[in-house]
């Protein structure tokens, strides 16, 4: 059974320009004629003459111009600039044992003898009335095929996907059904293809991650896991601490975030160490109390309270200035807090008789005399 033949899409992949398709009368197929050396006008020929005429050089399809890279027929057989490239490239149907498959072919490597590629809408070798369609499949030839929302697919195609023919965006994730179908061969019915709560628009233009797969960088956690904790899912070890980020998350328990053998702030401790102590990993001194984080561990003192024994004087002070015990409250065991011998009574907190007069200095504040001066003693 004979049908209508067309030649259909023919696409040629450079600078974006695309051969529309074209129609052709019941049975015949539309060429470019050479008249003359340079000049080719548009005509028809039967199917049993089409091999003939591409045999001879005397008619070509609407494409490649010989001895013209750069340029392609038009639909009047007019040769138009495409590309500055000197090659360009299309869509073909590839033979694969018994069955065809779509690839991309360069067009001067496209001959009417080499058989084992066919441009789509040329017809099926051996099997007369049928041409390939965009999807390689033998089809009965016919009028040029209706594409209703102009988003690269055809509405027979689309009736077989379960796409809707009169919306070019079936999913509403912002890539066109053709595109998800030919470019990105994702699937047109779901905005998300992985299921990576990442919509598929979102991993093409955004992230660029695959929207084909759920763990782009193959770390085992989930792209849309990594934008949601900032990792990043082009990057299976976020933070370059040799470990990866979904093993840090679900196995190790620690931040895929925080590099822990690093120490940010050089004061001593580890990343992870601070993580573990709850200080800053990006501060120093965590507490402000003039002693770095890291000495602040090594003193025994607390890194998130500036005042250890709370005797009113700062680890710092107590460390590099007055030299008294940070974890002890009365350094010299005198009855007064360290704090109140600097801050109050000007005694020495590290002498317990300041004066020299036989009372420690907490007996002379209590008594009421002067800790620092031994004539003053307390009154019996």
């Amino acid at each position: 059974m004979r049908g209508r033949s067309w030649f259909g899409v023919l696409a040629v992949v450079a600078g974006g320009f695309v051969v529309a398709p074209q129609a052709a009368q019941a049975d015949d197929f539309s060429l470019c004629h050479k008249v003359s050396a340079t000049r080719y006008t548009r005509t028809s020929v039967g199917e049993r003459a089409l091999s003939d005429h591409l045999a001879h050089g005397d008619g070509l399809r609407f494409g490649y111009v010989p001895g013209s890279p750069g340029f392609v027929f038009n639909g009047s057989c007019v040769p138009t600039a495409i590309t500055p490239q000197t090659n360009p490239r299309i869509f073909a149907c590839q033979r694969d044992g018994r069955r065809w498959e779509l690839t991309v072919v360069l067009e001067r490597s496209l001959t009417s003898t080499q058989r084992s590629y066919v441009r789509i809408g040329d017809p099926v070798p051996n099997r007369a009335g049928y041409v390939f369609d965009v999807t390689c499949r033998q089809v009965l030839g016919g009028g040029a095929p209706v594409d209703s929302d102009n988003d690269g697919l055809t509405d027979a195609q689309e009736a077989q996907l379960g796409t809707n023919p009169n919306n070019p965006d079936t999913d509403g994730d912002g890539l066109g059904d053709g595109a998800e179908v030919n470019t990105y061969r994702t699937n047109p019915r779901s905005a998300d293809s992985d299921s990576d709560s990442l919509g598929d628009f979102d991993e093409v233009n955004t992230y660029e991650t695959n929207p084909n797969s759920a763990d782009t960088d193959t770390d085992q956690l989930p792209d849309g896991d990594e934008i949601a904790m900032g990792t990043d899912p082009l990057n299976a070890d976020t933070d370059g601490d040799g470990v990866f980020d979904g093993v840090e998350v679900y196995v190790d328990g620690t931040n895929p975030l925080l590099n822990e053998q690093a120490d940010g702030d050089g004061d001593g401790l580890t990343d992870g160490q601070e993580l573990d102590l709850g200080t800053d990993p990006g501060m120093f001194d965590t507490d402000g109390d003039d002693l770095g984080d890291g000495d602040e561990f090594n003193f025994g003192t607390n890194p998130l309270d500036a005042d250890s024994d709370d005797d009113g004087l700062t680890d710092g002070q107590e460390i590099s200035t007055v030299g008294t015990d940070p974890n002890n409250a009365d350094s010299d065991a005198d009855g007064l807090n360290d704090g109140d011998e600097v801050n109050v009574y000007g005694t020495s907190p590290l002498s317990a008789d300041t004066d020299g007069d036989g009372f420690s200095d907490g007996e002379e504040t209590a008594a009421g005399s002067n800790p620092t001066d031994a004539a003053s003693i307390p009154v019996p």
